[in-house]
């Protein structure tokens, strides 16, 4: 759409960190990527010295969005928002990331698995 000279991505670039640069032309975002941002992610809220239980749940509110991005992940979701310690929350997600459910074609579709 060349004659737009705005657009809201909102929940959409929470979904997918690499949206901007997918709208511009780039790359499509990669599964190290992902992992790699949400890595960088749990250990900057813990450097703030946010409690680990409040850190698991902002964790836990991304995936919300990010977990369209794998395919028939419904099983490992329900580990991450069951996740009570951060170790239990590595685990899923090491889980998820090793599932080889990752698709970067697929969107936020405005709910997470139920």
């Amino acid at each position: 759409a060349p004659d737009l000279d705005r657009v809201m991505v909102g929940r959409g670039a929470v979904a997918n960190p690499a949206l901007i640069r997918e709208l511009r032309g780039g790359e499509k975002l990669c599964l190290d990527e992902l992992r790699e941002f949400y890595g960088r992610l749990l250990e900057a809220l813990q450097e703030q010295g946010l409690a680990p239980n409040h850190t698991l749940s902002h964790m836990k509110e991304l995936w919300y969005y990010s977990i369209h991005l794998f395919t028939g992940a419904e099983k490992i979701y329900k580990k991450i928002r069951k996740a009570q310690r951060l170790s239990d929350y590595r685990a899923a997600a090491d889980e998820l990331f090793r599932s080889g459910l990752f698709d970067p074609d697929r969107c936020f579709t405005g709910g997470p698995y139920s």
